[in-house]
């Protein structure tokens, strides 16, 4: 969560920075978290609240719903694929031609390749399709970058680019104006989980 390095002798003060941190960013971000729920469930799932469905059977009347919305957004997706956006990995601008060597020319292709497979990977996932329909549906998405293990049993890290969980459930800094958030003090990512889970992955 926080870039600072941790400091095991206050970590009293640490935990109370970072939940302080979290609660400003929902308090900062808190409308545009219940227009995302709110926008998700009327376009994929249902135009009509429970008050109204109440009101529908107490009139004894069926619940009737045309979702064209969803049509519509499964129509960009779709033309979206067909123009799917690539990765191209180049020298800076103004680097000097001596160093264009065979071997420079060579590295970026590795590196370009590499890149490649890990979002190749990802998209296995449907990690594009995924984000794509948060942005249509609720506004905005989230993805992040990080390393893992091979497999269980292996030493050897790798890697990975994913969607996260869920998007409302991420905490970036208020000061941030990128859309990446990079220029940002600090981000995290919230994972919910009752108190026998806590206990059994922590202590």
């Amino acid at each position: 969560m926080e870039i600072n390095k941790y400091d095991d002798k206050n970590p009293e003060d640490f935990l109370r920075k970072i939940k302080e941190q979290v609660e400003e960013w929902h308090e900062y971000w808190n409308r545009n978290i219940t227009l995302y729920n709110k926008f998700m469930r009327y376009v994929y799932f249902t135009a009509l609240n429970d008050d109204t469905v109440n009101k529908l059977d107490v009139l004894n009347k069926p619940a009737i719903q045309a979702n064209i919305l969803e049509a519509i957004n499964s129509k960009a997706v779709s033309d979206f694929k067909k123009h799917e956006p690539n990765i191209s990995v180049r020298a800076a601008d103004g680097i000097s031609t001596d160093l264009l060597t065979p071997e420079f020319l060579a590295q970026e292709d590795v590196i370009e390749s590499h890149l490649k497979e890990i979002i190749f990977n990802a998209q296995n996932d449907s990690l594009e399709y995924n984000i794509f329909c948060d942005i249509l549906g609720g506004g905005y998405s989230a993805a992040k970058v990080f390393t893992d293990y091979v497999n269980e049993m292996s030493f050897e890290q790798v890697i990975k680019f994913d969607r996260v969980f869920d998007p409302t459930l991420m905490v970036f800094d208020p000061l941030a104006r990128a859309s990446h958030k990079g220029d940002g003090g600090y981000c995290g990512e919230i994972f919910p989980m009752t108190v026998e889970e806590f206990e059994t992955h922590f202590g």
